[in-house]
């Protein structure tokens, strides 16, 4: 496969084609929540702290950590910064602009219409791709990069461009650490293919910007891999992450009719060089295989190894299926090139294919677009009504040179409150993920500091509860049984936005800082969150002392989204409450 250009060479069924990626982007944008995950917010953190003070760092004046897991996203951020753009909005920006480019190459990397409209079909009815599109974190970025590199290959390993190529090659090695395993296949591809490849350009545009950078962040940061890398590996199997890949290869209804669409290619090639003793096969068409799965293997051994937690629509996984969708293509016309001396069965073989491949995925569309616009709406209302309004009070509240500490939710709570942080889920903290400290040592770790803020995150709304979300019960145990933590105060506790959601944040304040807190109002309507604000007295559970339950007006989502919560069980719509003490 080859990307063909320039635009006079598409034909008008491609043209077509990209017009309607076009109006589903579009109609996404007005249609779809945009929904930016917490973990985000951890781009925007590093990101604003290059932009305003020229330090790519968690805390501005401390020590250097790499939170985040590709260079490439927070100096995009960064740049969006520079002239005051909203992240909510860079992020949307971003995310549908790499989602409609990786539509684009799907459709303009064949030669044959057919399979054009077949791989577009695949891409534009999945709708677990389009969370991934305003989440605000590297997913559909590096999607978009790994489609681009492997079409900038060329057909037969002939790169269209060696410095398009490789400087393509630099950014997937850049966008995810596992984005170099396959810049490195897809270079090796190469290479091997073209003994004559401009060597300097190559040296030049990839291998040296990378080597560059990798001893700078080593040598900046300490440590060869960001730190959620060592935070997330485990010493053996991890039977949840392995059951979370084969969710995606088997149970997700799109891989196993992709699956079938690859079989069918390859099947039409096998048949055709049966016919035909002593044909030579396509050029670089095991090769073709052998850089995508050797990198691919190699990544779900590590996934299997690890905790894939925040796996919100298949995350980890769903960057390789644009690529696996444009290989699967790629073997398709291969096939369908076997047929080339009978036009009259191609063109038939072909309509049926897309008849069926359509028809199979209107089928499971309305329920896994559902799902998607479940997720990403329920998503929306809990970052908004929780996340960005206590980060927004505690910014109001709380002096500036106060550290917060947070387990675990570290995104929007820290990126909107500027406050010095503590993340004690170690993504951001480099002496919690490679000292391994005792839970007494992290204690004195914490309380070194004298934080102003404590902020929980549990699945109970009775106590802080972690043992849903991993094993740091025991240290939460400790933590609020220390003496030292007898000098703060639990001053309110933030309930979900709907019933059936189990996610309350407790907030704990240092005493001196607990009478700044109250004065501020519990939680102003603004922005996106809009409607009165209106009150109501109930018991906490287990404590027979009244609250103040803080309710909010609609909070922003696209026309249509409360009444599809509506009448989506188990959730109904629900006041999300913040409980003062």
């Amino acid at each position: 496969m080859r990307i063909r250009f320039p635009v006079s060479s598409v034909s008008a069924v491609q043209a077509l084609l990209l017009a309607g990626l076009t109006g589903l982007t579009i109609w996404l944008y007005f249609g779809f929540p945009h929904s930016v995950v917490d973990d985000a917010y951890i781009y925007a953190r590093y990101a604003q702290n290059l932009a305003r003070y020229g330090q790519l760092t968690w805390n501005v004046g401390a020590d250097p950590v790499e939170g985040y897991t590709g260079v490439l996203m927070p100096l995009i951020y960064a740049v969006t910064f520079l002239p005051g753009l909203d992240f909510e909005i860079s992020a949307t920006i971003i995310g549908l602009s790499c989602f409609w480019a990786t539509g684009a190459i799907l459709v303009l990397s064949s030669h044959d219409e057919s399979i054009s409209t077949i791989t577009i079909l695949f891409y534009c009815l999945t709708p677990f791709l389009y969370r991934h599109a305003f989440s605000g974190m590297e997913t559909i970025c590096f999607a978009c990069l790994l489609v681009l590199a492997y079409a900038l290959k060329g057909q037969g390993f002939r790169p269209v461009s060696p410095t398009l190529f490789s400087l393509s090659l630099l950014l997937l090695a850049l966008i995810r650490p596992e984005g170099l395993l396959f810049a490195l296949a897809f270079a090796s591809g190469v290479v091997l293919a073209m003994r004559n490849l401009r060597r300097a350009t190559f040296l030049v545009c990839f291998i040296l910007p990378y080597s560059g950078y990798f001893l700078w962040r080593w040598a900046y940061y300490g440590y060869p891999l960001p730190n959620p890398y060592y935070v997330k590996a485990t010493e053996g199997w991890s039977a949840g992450s392995i059951e979370q890949i084969g969710d995606f290869f088997l149970r997700n209804s799109f891989t196993p009719a992709l699956t079938g669409l690859a079989a069918l290619g390859l099947a039409l090639w096998i048949l055709g060089r049966a016919r035909r003793p002593g044909a030579s096969p396509p050029p670089g068409v095991w090769r073709q295989a052998v850089v995508v799965f050797i990198p691919l293997t190699v990544i779900l051994i590590q996934y299997a190894r690890s905790t894939l937690s925040m796996n919100y629509s298949h995350r980890f996984l769903a960057p390789y299926y644009p690529l696996l969708l444009l290989l699967a293509g790629n073997w398709l016309e291969q096939g369908f090139a076997n047929l080339s001396n009978r036009p009259g069965l191609k063109t038939r073989l072909a309509g049926l294919t897309i008849f069926l491949c359509g028809l199979g995925l209107a089928v499971s569309f309305p329920s896994a677009y559902r799902s998607a616009w479940q997720e990403a709406s329920l998503s929306r209302l809990l970052i908004q009504s929780e996340h960005i309004q206590l980060g927004k009070k505690l910014q109001q509240a709380i002096p500036p040179n106060e550290t917060l500490v947070v387990l675990k939710d570290a995104g929007a709570i820290p990126y909107y409150s500027g406050l010095p942080t503590i993340d004690l889920g170690g993504l951001n903290d480099e002496y919690l993920t490679h000292k391994h400290p005792a839970n007494t040592e992290i204690l004195t770790y914490l309380f070194q500091s004298r934080p102003g803020v404590f902020v929980i995150t549990s699945y109970s709304p009775d106590a802080p509860n972690r043992s849903l979300m991993g094993g740091d019960q025991r240290l939460l145990d400790q933590l609020l049984s220390d003496e030292r933590f007898a000098d703060y105060s639990l001053v309110e506790i933030l309930y979900p936005p709907v019933k059936g959601m189990q996610y309350y944040e407790f907030v704990y304040l240092r005493n001196d800082l607990a009478g700044r807190y109250h004065s501020q109002q519990p939680f102003p309507a603004e922005g996106g969150t809009g409607g009165p604000v209106r009150e109501k007295h109930f018991k906490l559970a287990g404590s027979g002392r009244k609250c103040l339950a803080v309710r909010f007006g609609q909070v922003a989502l696209p026309a249509g989204s409360y009444l599809f919560l509506l009448f989506s069980p188990p959730y109904q719509p629900h006041s999300p409450g913040a409980c003062c003490l």
